[in-house]
Order: C-alpha cells, then structure tokens, then sequence
C-alpha cells in the first residue's frame, strides 16, 4: 500500500494513466548505437515513384512549367489523365476553378479534434483506418503550475478522454502519443514530416509540417474521416504565391520576423485560397524548423498551406532526428525534378523580400497581421502616442511556432548573458517545449537550466496558453499586455480576459523584453541597469541550430509502435453517463420530405441575427474551459456564437426570437428555434470562420438548426466544415446586400432545386427571397429577392443533399458491404502498402519493421453496446423488434400512427394466440439478463471493496499516521491542519494574538505560495468516506404491454 501511495506522489510514472487504465504494454526495438530507439518505419517514406510516376503523368496534360506546390498537389490527384483533360496550359483555367480530388498519404489529430473526428469515423463500419494516421494529446493540458503538476493534474481531470481516444487508436490501427509527449505539430515535424508528402491534420497549423518540404493542410474532422476511409479529398486547386528570398537575416532577425512583416503585407485574408510558395537564394540561409515556423503562420494569411524546394537543412534535420532514409530517397526524388518549382514557372502573384533589410517585428494587439518594426513600437512606447500600459505583465514562449531546439538556444543564449551579471526577469516568463524530445535535449545540454535560473517556468509540453488552456488568475479585468512567441493573438484566447493584449514576437526579443519588464525598451539599441548599477546591454542571440551531441529521446514510453495492427476486439471506452463524450447522431437532410417529388428548396428560414465584423472560430466554438466539452456536442453546442457580435444591437452574444420579441443569448434563442423545429440561417461578414480548423463552429450551428449562411466571404476551412455538415453557404453577388437581411426575416431558395437536384446545373446562382415584417410580426413590409454566388463542387452538393458528408459515407460503406466489394478494397488498400513497405524495407538492407501482415477483417464489435457493433444478419423483423423492445419518440401525426398500429403480433413469427407467450418470454430473459449483469458487477465491486479495506487496515497497523491523514474528512477548499501549519510556516499566515513575519511574502508570490501549498502532494481525503455499488435497474415502461391482433 506504502509503495501505491508513493507512485500517486511520483512525478511521472513511464506510461500515461491513459494507458494504465486500458492495461497498455510497450516492447522496442534495441538502441542505437547512438541511444536512440530506432523509430523509423517504411511507412513515413512518401512514394515517390508513384509522384514521380503521376508527375509525367501531369506534365503531358498541362505542358508548361509546374510550381512546387502544384508538382506535389498535382501528383497526389486520384486520377491526373482525367482530372486534367482539357484544362491546357494556361494555369487560370485550374487555379481557383477546378476542385482537385486527391490522394492523402497521412493524418495527424489532436486531442480535442479528434474526439469528434473518431466518433465520426466509428459509424462508417468499417475495421481500419485507410491511411498512416495519428493522435496527439496536447490541447487539454493547462497551464498553470508547472510541468509536472499540470499534466498530473490534466490526466486525471481528462482520464476518460485519453482513455477513449487511446482505446479507438488501439482498435482501429492509429499511432497514439499521450498527454506529455509534446504538441501535435513539432512531433509531426519530427517524426512524420517529408518532403514531397501531402497529408492532412485536424488543426489550423497542420501546415507547420510544410517546413519539410511536403504540403500539410489543416482541415475538420469531417474531411479527416475523408482520409481514413479512403474517400478523395476535394481541394478548390489553389492559387500561386510566390514570395522570393534573397540577402540574410539580421543576428537579432529570425524566420519568425519574416512570416510577421509578410502578414502584415497580406492581412489576414491575403493568403485565402492560395499556397504560399517561397523560393530564393535567401531560402537557404533559414534553417528548417525555421521554415516550419514561417509555414506555421502562413494559417494567419489564411493561406491554404505554404511550400518550400529541398534545402540540404531540411535534409540535415531528417538525419538529426533519426530519418537518414527518408533524405536520401528526397535527395532522389529532387534529383528528378519533384521537389524544387520549374524554372519560368507562373505565380499568380509575387513578393519579394530581401531578408536583409528586416527587423524585428511586434504584431498586433487582437489581430495577427497588425505588424510594427520593433524600432518604431518602442519609440512610440517612449511617447506620449502610448495606448496601452508601460508595463510587461507577461512573457511566453514556445507553442507549436517557436519551440524548437535552436528557439530554446538562442533564447538561453541571451539568459545566460544576463545570468552572468546576477540578473533576473522582472515579468513571469514561462517556456513551453515543442516535445519531449525537445524537453529532453535542452535538459541535458543545460539550457532548461540557464531559463530557470532567470526565473523562468517550465511548463507542460503541450499547447498550453497558445490556445487558452492558461489558468491565470492575476489581471483578469485588467488592461494589461502580454508578449509571447505564439501564432494567434485574437481578444481574449489566450487568458480569458479580454483586455489583455498580446503582442506576437520572435522567442529572443520577448525573452530579452522579459528582463526589461517594460515595452519601450528596444535589446538591439538600449541598455539596461545590471545589480551592480552597470549598464548592461544584450549581445545578439546565437546558437547551434542543431544539437551537436544529437537529440535525447527523453522518456521513451511515450513512442507509439509505428503502424500498428489494429485490434478489432479492443472496446471503444465511452460512458453512457459521460458528459465528455457524446455518440453523435446522424443529421437529417432537410430534402428528406421533398426529395421523392423532385424538390429540393430549403424549408423556409428565419435569420437568427446578421453577425458584423470578425467572427473567428473562437467566437464562434469558443476554446478555453469549453475543450473539456469537445467530444460531447449537445453540451459544447452552449457556446455556439457567444463570441459573435449582433450588427442589429451592436451587443456581443444577443439575439432576438421574433416570434416571442425576447431577446437572449445566442445559443438560446438557437435553441428556442430548435425546440420550435423552427429551420434557421444567418448572415456573416467578410472572412466567417477564419482561424481553427475546428469542425465544432460547422457542427453547433448545424446542431440547432441551420441550414444556410449567407456572407461577404467566408474563410476555406470554415466553408468545407460547414459543406461536410449540411449546411449550403452563399456568398452575396453585391457585397452591400449584406444589410438587407435582418433577425426575424423570412429568407426562402428560389431555384436552389436546379443546382442541387441529382444532375443538376453545377453553374446555377442561387437567388433567396426574403420577407420582412411589421412588428406585429405577421404583416408583410415587403419582399425581394438578392442573388448570391457559390464556389460548391458536384461532391459538396453531395453531402448538402445528403445532410451530410458523414451520411453519404455511410451509405456509400453500406452498399459496398452489401456488394462485398468494401473489405476488399481496405485490405486491397493495405495490401498494397505493405508490398510498398517490404520493397522499401528491402531497398534500405533489410531495416527492422514493426507491422505484422494485415488480417482479413473480422466485422465488427460483437458488444451491441459498441457504436461499431454490426448485427449478424440483416433481417427487417431485426429493425421491428428493436422499436417494440426501445420505441422512438414519435415526431409525426403518421410516426403516432404508425407506432399504434405495431404489436408483438405483427412482426413475431408466431400465431397469435402464442405471441403473448412470447413477448414475455423476452421480457423475462431481458429481465433475468439485466439481473445476471447487476449481480455479477455488485460481486466484482465487493472483492474490490475487500481488498481496498484489507489494504487500509494494513496502512492502519503499519503507520497508524499517514492512515489518519489518508482518512481525514476535508473538503477540496478547505485547508487540512497540515496545510495550515505549513502556512503559518511560511509566514502566510498568522497566529491568533501573533504579529505578521515582517519578511512574510505578499502580492503574487504570496498567493502564488498558498496555490502550491493547497495543490501539493495532499494526502488528507485520499480515500473516499464510503463505496457505493452503482445499479441501475432498467424500468417496466421500456417494454410495451402485449397487445393482440385479433379484432
């Protein structure tokens, strides 16, 4: 027992309680000689001969010079002879106008995106994911503490969500890396990352990965079910980009600067609809995780994903970090021309850049494309111009854009200037490591070390602050400004308060900044004032951008086995009483009544509000507290649009219900409409959606009712998200049209049927009718009709008359499993690529695997608990009983009656006079079965409570004084008597009729101080005061009585 409380206290504990909880093993291969657990797998080599195979392919279609990004996106088309016929040569007439439909090559997902990505994929049926994917626990770890007691304490408050994700990665196949492991998108980089690869990721900086070489894109959970079903993925075929490089940065300028002072040039929708091509002799003095970052915030631009040529620095960081293999096969395939743009190759447009001539750049506040030179934002600090507080309250570093082994040196190598003449930071000054690789590496070479000797904080290697997860307590209300290395800094993301401001930087000027503690100081010119009363002016930053001993591994139970077998009698571990996890419930189409007659006009709407001005993903699916909620839509659905601003009261989160003339939040009156089954739209303004590529803001609205959105543009993610759910969008032909709807008006489709009707005319603009009102509501002021503009492919169309994407896969898996042919063609598919992986194996001298051949697939779960579950036979007597035995709600006049003229009898293949029998038979078994179940699990909880009790006597006998503390009876927010001499002790607080310690601390350390007492190691109510045994008896009303058919 002595030892199972000291694990509770151990810092880490090798595996994850995720993987505790499902019993988890891991076996690795022997170390290099290096140290280095070999993790390479034939699977993270693109394949290269079928690009290179697919690119002459292309070449003879178009016969003109090719761009990078269209060589790498081109030879990923399913089918280049047909998708390219008849285009010819002139690169407008794809650009923007033709949807591509493409072949993925691998899936990466994170933690809070991935929930609602998994229980999408569990309802397709079908055994395995169809290509490499991955999930990535980071996004629930909040900052708060530290390293270690953040992601103690974030395990245990998300245990069930890393245990599902964890249990759905074992079953299907999927690459798991548990909370601690690091953020989604440098493990990418790390790991998975090639050049020339196309792959796919549920988050918005999913282009990261593009600092490699390859074209990564941040898409929903809808289009990542797209990928692990092996359904084409459609892609407007972007526009051209391109930015040339030439001179070499500054020593104070960092690839950061360049992506800053490039937003600023193109605003947050410069980059819409367009890759972002870079080329340049300037490209080659970058390093890769450089690039990465540059790539990283192409996402700002609203660029669709950036591209770079093959650089030898990419090809060193694939052999620092463990992928000799795959830089060799690239230098190869960019021997053969795939990896580099032609020469006289057309851009649409072009920027030139010379690196030479950038500073540093502060961007913001609010807005990542608001760029100031570091010079000028520091004389305007200086003067009487300031809008914002002197002061610095905060400074961060790291996230997914600035976290890599050369960020950390370099920012170490301006702390340990500072170090040396006894100075410390005068704001908090927290550092994130990109992974545990990272965590490990900087560890070991002393740098961790030189940023904590300065007063910085260590925290969790996740995302942490970047996207919310930031417990801050201190300056909630308060103007304040915060300077951080991250990638967005919308009002509010960050710590909840929207006063503060947070300015992005590259890591080196907010670490230098941190020691100023104040804004208007410039590192590059000023000085500041050492403990010895000395000036002391910064040295510019420099450091090896690789680690010259190799990367440290860390802890290695965090490495997933590559391409796993999938396990297809691992149970899915979802609670039917979670309020976490939710099973999602197909949308209906809102055609459904009118399809048969050939009519497919949207119900008539009402518009919910006209929202004005930015509306991000964050206003619309707010992040924060709200992750929690990310796999249970019914609850996260709460926060639908309560970031929105009505353009008709100029009132954050306010709509009006025109039928009652209350006005309420935004979701409540979503969810009137809903309860009313009253169809609803809305209208945006310019760039709907910008931001995450969370699929929540497309599914919450869809959730409530939605059914159309009209803007002046809407951001790309944001659009194919809403697509993917049902939802048409429409773009206003005449931008002004958009202050002719309003809330409560009547908006109807006119000739919507010519477009979405099978067959239908893909050129029809829509045109919508809207009707307006007096106040009484019901007589009508007027009504006109506004025509509109889409960009919807024949596939959209699909998923919109389907009222979904996720329903048309479905019926697509169904009728291939009906045909036989669904299998098939995923263990075809699988097939093929392990004949790819052994050819390759053999190619690299027989290099060690970890896969084993793939086995035929078995069906599905045999637990009809299980969303998987698939019943044995298809028998229509199977679907009759199932209503008798859990009748639905009736919706309908005809439902009502349909369900009152259904018996036992009618669909029982026995006589009459016996089917009284036989009901109650069943119900009997039902009963008996249910009390079997209740029995055995109250036996089970019994020998668990006999050892637990067994066990805390035996704590009782052998230190009589921890059992007391272990038993103690204290509420969570009560202090313990423990807690309150250990306070007392530090001078926090006082003794009844005792003086305060004049050296007691105060303000922030003193409250920071009693957090850490109060959240340390507790022992006091570790064992709860009693165990009770859950039961749950199912009720006599879910069994309809008998009811003969006799007359």
């Amino acid at each position: 027992m002595l030892t199972s409380l000291a694990r509770v206290q151990s810092a880490r504990s090798g595996l994850s309680a995720a993987n505790k909880a499902l019993g988890a093993t891991r076996s690795y291969a022997t170390p290099a000689a290096d140290g280095r657990v070999p993790t390479f797998h034939p699977s993270r080599v693109p394949p290269y001969a079928e690009l290179l195979s697919n690119l002459a392919v292309v070449r003879a279609q178009l016969n003109r010079p090719l761009t990078l990004s269209e060589k790498i996106l081109y030879s990923h088309l399913r089918n280049a002879e047909q998708d390219l016929a008849d285009v010819g040569s002139d690169p407008s007439a794809i650009r923007g106008k033709k949807y591509l439909k493409l072949k993925i090559d691998r899936l990466a997902m994170q933690d809070a995106s991935a929930q609602m990505a998994l229980l999408q994929f569990m309802t397709c049926g079908l055994p395995r994911t169809a290509i490499p994917s991955s999930v990535h626990c980071d996004h629930l770890i909040q900052a708060f503490e530290g390293a270690e007691a953040d992601l103690k304490r974030s395990i245990a408050s998300n245990q069930e969500v890393f245990a599902f994700l964890e249990s759905a990665s074992k079953k299907y196949g999927i690459e798991f890396w548990g909370p601690g492991s690091g953020i989604i998108h440098q493990i990418v980089l790390e790991n998975y990352a090639a050049p020339g690869l196309l792959m796919l990721g549920t988050d918005s900086h999913t282009p990261n990965a593009s600092g490699l070489g390859c074209l990564a894109i941040g898409v929903g959970g809808a289009d990542a079910v797209d990928a692990m079903t092996n359904t084409p993925w459609e892609l407007m075929a972007p526009k051209v980009l391109g930015v040339h490089l030439t001179g070499e940065l500054n020593p104070w300028c960092t690839p950061k600067d360049v992506i800053l002072h490039l937003a600023g040039k193109l605003t947050v929708r410069g980059g819409t609809g367009k890759i972002v091509e870079y080329s340049g002799p300037g490209l080659h003095t970058l390093p890769a995780t450089g690039l990465a970052t540059m790539s990283n915030m192409g996402a700002e631009v609203g660029a669709t994903t950036s591209a770079f040529p093959f650089t030898p620095a990419m090809a060193a960081y694939l052999e620092a970090t463990g992928r000799g293999e795959v830089a060799r096969a690239a230098e190869g395939a960019a021997a053969r021309g795939l990896l580099a743009a032609d020469k006289e190759a057309e851009y649409d447009e072009r920027i030139e850049i010379n690196l030479s001539d950038l500073e540093p750049c502060l961007n913001g506040p609010f807005t990542p494309d608001l760029s100031t030179p570091l010079s000028q934002f520091v004389a305007k600090a200086k003067s009487d111009a300031r809008d914002h507080p002197i002061e610095l309250s905060a400074a961060l570093i790291g996230s997914c854009t600035n976290s890599s082994y050369a960020d950390m040196a370099r920012c170490a190598s301006l702390a340990q200037q500072a170090r040396d003449r006894g100075m410390k930071v005068k704001s908090s000054f927290d550092v994130t490591p990109g992974s545990e690789q990272v965590r490990a590496t900087v560890e070991r070479d002393g740098i961790q070390q030189v940023l904590t000797d300065v007063g910085a904080r260590v925290l969790a290697n996740a995302c942490g602050p970047c996207i919310g997860q930031w417990n801050r307590k201190e300056l909630q209300g308060e103007d304040n400004v915060i300077l951080t290395s991250f990638n967005r800094n919308f009002r509010g993301r960050n710590d909840g308060n929207a006063k503060t401001w947070n300015l992005l930087a590259s890591p080196e000027i907010v670490t230098a900044m941190a020691f100023a503690g104040r804004l208007d100081f410039n590192p590059m010119t000023d000085s500041l004032t050492g403990p010895d009363g000395k000036p002391f002016k910064f040295e510019p930053p420099k450091s090896d951008v690789l680690p010259s001993k190799g990367f440290s591994q860390g802890n290695i139970d965090y490495l997933p086995t590559p391409m796993p077998e999938p396990q297809p009698d691992a149970e899915i571990l979802i609670s039917p009483t979670s309020a976490r996890l939710e099973p999602l419930e197909p949308f209906s189409s809102p055609f459904a009544e009118t399809a048969a007659m050939g009519k497919y006009e949207l119900p008539s709407m009402r518009c919910l509000l006209r929202i004005k001005g930015k509306c991000t993903t964050d206003h619309i699916s707010a992040a924060g507290p709200w992750l929690k909620y990310k796999g249970h839509l019914s609850n996260l659905a709460e926060n639908t649009l309560i970031g929105a601003t009505n353009d008709e009261f100029d009132a954050v989160n306010v709509a009006q219900d025109f039928a009652t003339g209350q006005k309420d939040t935004i979701p409540g009156v979503a969810k009137a409409y809903k309860a009313r089954q009253q169809p609803w739209m809305m209208v945006a303004d310019h760039n709907y959606g910008e931001g995450s590529a969370r699929e929540h803001a497309a599914l919450q609205p869809r959730f409530y009712g939605c059914n159309l959105i009209v803007a002046r543009s809407i951001a790309r993610i944001a659009e194919t998200n809403l697509r993917k759910q049902g939802v048409l969008t429409l773009l206003f032909e005449n931008e002004d049209d958009y202050l002719k709807i309003a809330s409560g008006d009547l908006v109807e489709t006119i000739n919507l049927t010519d477009l979405i009707k099978p067959g239908g005319d893909i050129k029809t603009q829509v045109k919508l009718r809207v009707t307006k009102f007096a106040e009484d509501g019901e007589t009508v002021k007027e009504t006109f009709e506004l025509p509109t503009k889409h960009s919807l492919s024949s596939a959209h169309l699909d998923w919109i008359r389907a009222g979904s994407a996720l329903n048309l896969i479905k019926e697509q898996a169904a009728a291939s499993s009906g045909s036989g042919s669904g299998s098939a063609s995923i263990s075809g598919a699988f097939a093929g690529a392990a004949k790819s992986a052994a050819s390759k194996l053999a190619s690299l001298g027989g290099a060690r695997g970890y896969a084993t051949s793939a086995k035929a697939p078995t069906g599905g779960s045999r637990n009809p608990n299980d969303p998987n579950y698939i019943p044995p036979a298809a028998d229509a007597r199977t679907e009759a009983i199932k209503k008798i035995v859990y009748p639905p709600a009736p919706s309908s006049a005809k439902d009502r009656a349909a369900r009152s003229a259904t018996s036992a009898s009618a669909v029982l293949p026995f006589p009459a006079e016996v089917s009284e029998e036989v009901h109650s038979t069943i119900t009997r078994a039902w009963l008996l079965f249910q009390r079997t179940q209740r029995e055995a699990l109250e036996e089970r909880l019994n020998k668990k409570h006999a050892r637990l009790r067994e066990a805390l006597e035996d704590l009782r006998l052998e230190d009589p004084r921890l059992f007391a503390a272990a038993t103690y009876r204290v509420a969570p927010n009560k202090r313990s008597p423990a807690e309150q001499r250990k306070l007392v002790q530090l001078g926090l607080v006082s003794l009844p009729g005792a003086a305060a310690r004049p050296d007691a601390p105060t303000g922030a350390e003193a409250r920071r101080l009693a957090k850490a007492v109060a959240g340390g190691a507790r022992l006091e109510g570790l064992f709860p005061r009693e165990w009770r045994i859950p039961t749950q008896t199912p009720s006599r009303t879910v069994w309809p009585s008998h009811q003969s058919n006799e007359a």
